[in-house]
């Protein structure tokens, strides 16, 4: 994920069904930040040594499709179909659509752009891109092609 405006966050996320993450966000104030997390398992790395830490682990991270819910869905306006694009050689719908935030989460309203894979039905790419606050666009690329293994590092 790429994100742009005032404080600006990048950062790779792998994912391991069902509960295996790993993130690594790229220096904020000259610091990397480095966590697997494992079922209810957290580990951080910290000046180059993983610790375990205390805490819920991947239980603290919602499944994507749990964000996508019928009351989700009914903030959602303008929802419209714009044609087909390539995403990285291969065939994606594009879809967009408006969602008015949740100011009670500082949320700003936004406008998403999503990428499905024709073959698959997966997302390939989304772009938000907020009409205030202080994030001003975030784009995730999503890699469904490479393999991913998550161990703990200790």
């Amino acid at each position: 994920m790429k994100s742009e405006g005032e404080s600006s966050l990048n950062l790779k996320l792998e994912y391991q069904a069902p509960d295996r993450y790993h993130l690594i966000s790229e220096p904020m104030h000259g610091i990397e930040i480095e966590t697997i997390m494992i079922g209810p398992d957290s580990y951080a790395k910290f000046g180059g040594k993983w610790q375990k830490m205390p805490g819920s682990g991947a239980a603290q991270v919602p499944a994507m499709r749990d964000m996508f819910t019928e009351e989700g869905a009914k903030r959602l306006s303008n929802v419209r179909y714009e044609g087909s694009e390539d995403i990285d050689g291969k065939p994606a719908n594009k879809y967009v659509y408006d969602d008015p935030g949740q100011p009670d989460k500082k949320v700003s309203p936004f406008t998403s752009t999503i990428w499905v894979n024709k073959a698959t039905g997966v997302p390939m790419k989304i772009k938000v891109e907020y009409k205030g606050g202080q994030l001003k666009s975030a784009t995730i690329d999503y890699d469904t092609d490479t393999p991913v293994k998550i161990e703990k590092p200790m």
